[in-house]
């Protein structure tokens, strides 16, 4: 079981590499920047990100009612999605 007071947040900051290589990846396939925020919740990004001290995004595809019976997200931001990890994989692995 989780222990939830042990889940720390992470914080990536905008000059860390694998940070501006997102947003390069985002503007490339989409031709827009991307929105960039702060929340509180939990979830694997901050659950492995604090334990390994290694940078996590939150990222995916747009939609509504999320976490519900009806949730459902917009298929061309799946594809976007797919194309930006892509182009992610690319920028860090050449």
């Amino acid at each position: 079981m989780c222990n939830i007071n042990k889940l720390n947040g992470v914080l990536i900051h905008f000059t860390h590499r694998f940070f501006r290589r997102a947003i390069k990846s985002i503007k490339s396939v989409t031709g827009t920047e991307p929105e960039i925020a702060y929340f509180s919740s939990i979830g694997d990004f901050n659950y492995i990100g604090s334990r390994l001290n290694i940078p996590t995004f939150v990222f995916g595809p747009d939609g509504e009612r999320y976490h519900s019976y009806d949730e459902y997200v917009r298929i061309n931001t799946v594809v976007d999605t797919t194309n930006v990890i892509y182009d992610y994989m690319v920028r860090i692995l050449t």
